[in-house]
């Protein structure tokens, strides 16, 4: 049952704020990554509009996320 909740987990979309909680850095690093790392993550937009304050209504691939850590683990 522990592989299924953790396969589970793997499979969630996350929010910016998740995101930046997740990697322990502020929003404008994520959105830095998203510009000038081409290994990270694409974000999922679910509205081609944007959203009131401005910005795009994104969601991140956990999975992809965990593994796109795991590259950058330093050896």
């Amino acid at each position: 049952m522990a592989e299924n909740e953790v396969a589970s987990k793997e499979n969630q979309f996350m929010t910016l704020i998740e995101v930046t909680k997740l990697l322990g850095v502020h929003r404008n690093t994520v959105y830095n990554l998203m510009q000038s790392d081409e290994t990270f993550p694409k974000p999922y937009a679910l509205s081609a509009l944007i959203a009131k304050r401005g910005r795009k209504n994104y969601r991140f691939d956990r999975g992809e996320l965990l593994e796109w850590v795991k590259t950058k683990r330093v050896t």
